[in-house]
């Protein structure tokens, strides 16, 4: 029987991907770009999606399933959902017609409920960081929770914190960047260089 041998860890990679991609939707989650500039975000977007697929079948693989699942909910899916809703605005786009506010209205409700999901998740991880002495980790978490929660209230209409949500997702995606920068030199070099 052939032995059961890990693979290189990919949590740098998942890091490092999914910083880069809230990092590059900035000008989306600050209101600078028309909510059309979904369509220049597409290329980073969709070229990642299947980067962070292959580090989160490595993170399975390798038994890590709190990495495995966080990035597979929170960036597979709640970032790369971006990019679907890229393309839907293209087609309109392409058409010469504006997305209908029906349809506007639908996404944001959805999204809504999305990231209570996601919110309920990084309060989980934000537990469990505490509870086995990762308080580094719980802390950067604690401003994806404030996102998550600021996108859920917009979204579902109880109140507009779309600069609350931007500001604490631009800084977990800077510490996720930082993060997985450091984890790649722990990996290379053998020791921690830099603390995480």
């Amino acid at each position: 029987m052939e032995e059961n041998k890990m693979w290189a860890d990919a949590c740098p990679l998942a890091n490092i991907a999914t910083g880069m991609l809230i990092i590059s939707l900035w000008s989306l989650l600050f209101g600078v770009a028309s909510p059309l500039g979904i369509i220049g975000a597409l290329p980073w977007i969709l070229i990642s999606f299947p980067i962070i697929l292959i580090a989160i079948v490595i993170c399975f693989k390798n038994g890590e399933i709190i990495n495995g699942t966080v990035n597979s909910i929170l960036t597979a899916m709640a970032l790369c959902q971006n990019g679907i809703k890229g393309l839907i605005v293209l087609a309109f786009v392409t058409k010469g017609i504006e997305v209908p506010s029906e349809v506007e209205a639908v996404i944001a409700l959805v999204d809504g409920g999305a990231y209570i999901v996601g919110t309920v998740l990084l309060i989980t991880l934000f537990f469990i960081c505490i509870r086995t002495g990762q308080k580094t980790l719980g802390f950067f978490i604690l401003f994806a929770i404030l996102g998550f929660f600021s996108f859920a209230v917009t979204n579902l209409g109880f109140a507009d914190l779309n600069l609350l949500a931007a500001v604490s997702l631009t800084i977990f995606g800077a510490w996720l960047v930082y993060s997985g920068c450091a984890m790649l030199i722990e990996n290379v070099l053998g020791k921690k260089i830099l603390p995480f």
